[in-house]
C-alpha cells in the first residue's frame, strides 16, 4: 500500500533523541485517545526499541513536515516464533497511514521469518482504535485474545507487609541457585496458558534483566522449604506516573488454592506504598484459567483497558 501524501518514511534511530521524543510523543497522544490516560513512558519505549527483541533497523517513524505522525515497532521472539509489531499513529492522522504502518510490518516480518513451518505474526490493539483494527483484519489477522490492564489505588493501603500463609516465606532471586528457580517456577506457573513459551534459563534471565525497568530486588519467591512455589516480579516501567507495576505472578500447580498468590499482590502493593506509590498495576489474560482475574478483582483491582491480541499464520 503506497503511503499517503506529503509523509516522509524512514528508519526509527534508538540513538537519536529526536526520534525518540517524537515516537514518545506519537504514542501518548495515541493512548490519551484511546486508553483514556497515558501508559507508555520513555522507560517503556527504550527496552521495545532496544531490548533483545527488537529489531532495531525495522522500526519506523513516519513525519509529516516536522511533525512526527505514526510510529512502527517491531520484534522477534525465535522461542515463541513469533514476530510482533506496534503501530501508533496520530489522533488525526489519516488512516492511510495506520494501514501502510501495518502493511510495512507485515513486510519486516516477512523479511525475517525463516523458511519453516510454525510461525506467526501478532500485533496489539485497544478496542477503541477502530483504524488499526480493521487495517489489521483486512490482511487476515483474527482476533484471538484479550488482556485487561488492572489497577488499584493504593490510598489507605498499609506499608506492613502481610503475615505469610503457613509454612511459606518470602525470598529475593540473588543467588545463580535463586535465579534458577525464578526460572523453573515461572516456566511451571505458566505451563500450559495460552502462548505460553518455554525458554532457557539463559534466554529467560537475559529478557528479565533487558526489560521495562528491571529492579532486581523486587524478584520475589514464594518457598516452601527448599522448594520455590510461586513467584511475583515487579518493574520500575511506569514509576515516573507513581505506579507500581507488577509483571509477572505465578504459582505452581501443586500449590494453588492456598493463598499464596494473593499474599504476594498484598505484599506488592504493601512495598509500594512503603516506596511512595501511588497505585499498583497489571495485565492479566481475560481468559485465564486459573482465575486470575477474580484473584486481582478480590484485592480492589480493576480493569480500566481492553488489549486485543491480533494474529495471523506467517505462511
Amino acid at each position: 500500500m503506497p503511503w499517503p501524501h506529503g509523509v516522509v518514511v524512514r528508519q526509527l534511530v534508538a540513538t537519536d533523541d529526536s526520534d525518540v521524543e517524537g515516537a514518545l510523543h506519537v504514542m501518548v497522544e495515541h493512548e490519551r485517545e484511546f486508553c483514556f490516560e497515558p501508559d507508555v513512558t520513555r522507560t517503556i519505549l527504550i527496552a521495545q526499541l532496544t531490548g533483545p527483541a527488537a529489531l532495531a533497523d525495522r522500526h519506523l517513524v513516519v513525519t509529516r513536515g516536522k511533525e512526527y505522525v505514526g510510529v512502527l515497532i517491531v520484534e522477534l521472539d525465535p522461542a515463541k516464533r513469533d514476530v510482533f509489531f506496534d503501530v501508533y499513529a496520530l489522533p488525526g492522522e489519516d488512516h492511510e497511514t495506520t494501514r501502510a504502518l501495518v502493511e510495512a510490518g507485515l513486510t519486516a516480518a516477512a523479511d525475517v521469518i525463516p523458511n519453516e513451518p510454525g510461525w506467526t505474526i501478532s500485533s496489539g490493539c485497544v478496542k477503541e482504535d477502530i483504524a488499526l483494527s480493521r487495517a489489521l483484519d483486512a490482511v487476515g489477522f483474527e482476533h484471538t485474545r484479550t488482556y485487561a490492564r488492572m489497577v488499584r489505588s493504593l490510598a489507605g493501603v498499609s506499608a506492613t507487609m502481610p503475615p505469610a500463609p503457613p509454612g511459606i516465606r518470602l525470598e529475593v532471586a540473588t543467588s545463580p541457585e535463586q535465579l534458577g528457580q525464578l526460572h523453573r517456577t515461572h516456566m511451571s506457573s505458566f505451563d500450559r496458558h495460552y502462548g505460553f513459551t518455554h525458554r532457557t534459563e539463559e534466554d529467560y534471565l537475559h529478557r528479565l534483566a533487558n526489560g521495562d525497568g528491571p529492579t532486581p530486588e523486587r524478584w520475589w519467591l514464594a518457598m516452601a522449604g527448599d522448594q520455590a512455589v510461586a513467584l511475583c516480579i515487579q518493574d520500575d516501567s511506569r514509576a515516573e506516573f507513581s505506579t507500581a507495576w507488577v509483571r509477572t505472578l505465578g504459582v505452581i500447580p501443586t500449590h494453588r488454592g492456598q493463598g499464596i498468590a494473593r499474599w504476594l499482590l498484598l505484599s506488592a502493593c504493601a512495598d509500594a506504598t512503603h516506596r511512595g506509590m501511588s497505585e499498583i498495576g497489571l495485565t492479566v489474560d481475560t481468559e485465564n484459567v486459573t482465575g486470575a482475574t477474580r484473584l486481582y478483582e478480590s484485592v480492589g483491582m480493576r480493569a480500566h483497558l481492553a488489549i486485543a491480541l491480533w494474529e495471523k499464520p506467517a505462511s
